[in-house]
């Protein structure tokens, strides 16, 4: 390849990518709810896998076509880059290599996603703005019909905490960090829209309030705190070259007046205590502070005891032995502290360590410079807005792992993304264009080099399909196992749940199910065949050895019963059930 001009290609359109990425995010309301989808929400995980691939493969296309590649130069590639490196390496010292090796994959989706977005998005383009704005609404219009209706025309709650939107926390916090692109589009758009913009703003508002989530109300109030702080220093302005729009002060105060008035209706029209627990099933949430407090206890414990991290994406796996060596100060044993109270950054450090946490600071920090000088420069939206959407997805990380969600990493990728877009033809100009690098290919490798990646990807492509579609079924096929087990029809469950672990062989959780159910049916051999296969794949997973314990027991292997004991009680040398076994 070599060096082209830094002339735009003709044949290059990132026209394609824009609409694939704004399209993708329309979906992303959708994959809240549990009963169109799978309760474990698994569509989450798929949506964020094609839609990167799709981007993906977009950008091949375009890029083969036109004979040239164009990369912006961000200037985070270098902790990008080492994150993902270190994240690797973690893999080989995690006790679930199988979990470790798909939180790398996300990071390496998002870093794709990241790349592709800020090399092809336009800042004058308010198509990928408007999709995520719009997602934020319906899911905001869900959620709030759920806490306002739900309880009057009996809406139960399903597995995940809600009948619309289900966990109710994920929502609020994907509402919430977009609440700032939502007010900028509500007092930059024209008078029509933005009046619609404005009262859509104002149900987010009090969707994000009447939720009750911690993490949600961080992620607004930092968001809100950083604007009004652009607005102070004079780097946020709305210009308009015609003539100025006067409506801007009463949008805002119709934004108020909305958002009051729904969050009057739920505390005096379905009673509603701001003060109260969240609607929500999480364990965490529910007991509240001094739960939470003791979780980030136990993660501060992590850290130390693995300096060099637990192995990226297990945290919740060598989450529960360290509980259970932690002396308990709630009523809670050490097994039931719930795994969801931890935050982002601990969680960060306990899986890849000091390093990795530094990496994680790093990127925040240049990224929200990066908003803060621009907009400082003369950039108008969406630049600052996406910047304090950044700011507010950092608060919430003190109160939950909000990026292990899909959702809320995909738009928070986007969101990265459009704030270091080149500003190429953007209104004002006024700003320095980032230094952007394009290669042309040469013609006479172009067509070999354009044939292998094509088949590189579409392998790719199948193993991830295939991969998804095992997953998704291997889900279904446990949830109606698990419930069957659950009637005590065995018949039924059992082999559900033992083609649910052929299917998906890396799921812990599924050889799980089918040991315990196997266990109950008065089948004991079956259930140790099932927990051992479990515990190859964590062997740190203290539920698992009590389970072989109970199924060496059934069988009259006492000695190795006592042994699989011994070793659950090294895990969680606190637990009761463990120490009555």
């Amino acid at each position: 390849m070599a060096s082209g001009s830094s002339t735009e290609s003709e044949a290059y359109s990132p026209s394609s990518i824009r609409w694939s990425i704004a399209l993708l995010s329309l979906f992303l309301p959708f994959v809240f709810v549990p009963q169109a989808f799978d309760p474990f929400q698994l569509p989450k995980e798929i949506l964020f896998h094609a839609g990167t691939l799709l981007v993906l493969g977009i950008w091949l296309w375009g890029a083969f076509r036109g004979s040239s590649i164009r990369i912006a130069q961000t200037g985070i590639a270098l902790p990008l880059l080492l994150f993902l490196f270190i994240s690797l390496l973690s893999v080989f010292q995690a006790p679930y290599k199988a979990a470790s090796l798909e939180s790398f994959r996300d990071a390496t989706y998002a870093v794709i996603l990241f790349v592709i977005a800020a090399s092809s998005l336009s800042l004058r383009d308010r198509l990928v703005p408007y999709s995520l704005g719009i997602a934020s609404l319906v899911t905001a219009c869900l959620g709030l019909s759920q806490i306002l209706l739900g309880p009057r025309v009996a809406w139960l709650p399903g597995t995940q905490g809600g009948a619309v939107v289900g966990d109710v926390t994920t929502a609020a916090t994907f509402v919430a960090v977009l609440l700032p692109l939502l007010w900028g589009l509500a007092l930059g758009s024209s008078r029509a829209v933005g009046w619609l913009w404005a009262v859509g703003s104002g149900l987010a508002t009090a969707y994000v309030a009447l939720s009750r989530t911690p993490s949600a109300w961080s992620a607004a109030v930092a968001g809100a705190l950083w604007l009004l702080a652009l607005s102070l220093a004079g780097k946020l302005s709305i210009r308009r070259e015609r003539s100025p729009d006067s409506s801007l002060p009463l949008r805002g105060v119709a934004l108020a007046a909305v958002a009051l008035a729904a969050m009057l209706w739920g505390a005096y029209g379905s009673g509603i205590r701001l003060t109260s627990n969240p609607p929500s099933f999480k364990t965490s949430e529910l007991e509240g502070w001094s739960l939470r407090s003791e979780a980030w206890r136990v993660t501060r414990s992590m850290v130390f005891a693995n300096p060099l991290g637990a192995g990226i994406g297990n945290w919740r796996q060598v989450f529960a032995s360290e509980a259970g060596n932690a002396k308990p100060k709630t009523g809670f044993s050490p097994s039931r502290l719930p795994l969801q109270a931890g935050n982002e950054y601990l969680q960060v450090a306990a899986e890849v360590g000091a390093a990795g946490l530094a990496l994680v600071i790093w990127i925040a920090f240049l990224l929200i410079r990066t908003g803060w000088r621009r907009a400082r420069q003369g950039a108008e939206f969406p630049v600052p807005h996406c910047a304090a959407c950044i700011v507010g997805i950092a608060a919430a990380g003190f109160y939950a792992s909000s990026l292990r969600e899909q959702p809320v990493l995909w738009a928070t990728t986007i969101l990265a993304a459009l704030m270091v877009v080149p500003a190429s033809g953007a209104p004002g100009g006024v700003f320095a264009e980032p230094v952007v690098s394009r290669w042309a290919m040469v013609s006479r490798r172009r067509a070999a080099l354009g044939y292998l990646t094509a088949l590189f990807y579409l392998l790719l492509l199948g193993l991830v399909i295939w991969s998804e579609a095992t997953t998704l079924l291997s889900s279904v096929q446990m949830k109606s196992g698990h419930a069957a087990c659950s009637r005590r029809d065995f018949d039924r469950g059992l082999p559900e749940l033992l083609k649910a672990g052929k299917l998906d062989r890396r799921s812990s959780q599924a050889r799980s199910l089918a040991a315990t159910c196997a266990l109950e049916a008065g089948r004991p051999d079956l259930a140790e065949k099932e927990i051992r296969a479990s515990l190859s794949l964590n062997p740190k997973d203290a539920t698992s050895w009590r389970i072989l314990a109970g199924a060496l027991k059934a069988r009259g292997n006492l000695t190795e019963a006592i042994a699989s004991c011994e070793k659950a009680r090294t895990l969680w040398p606190q637990d009761e059930r463990i120490n009555l076994l």
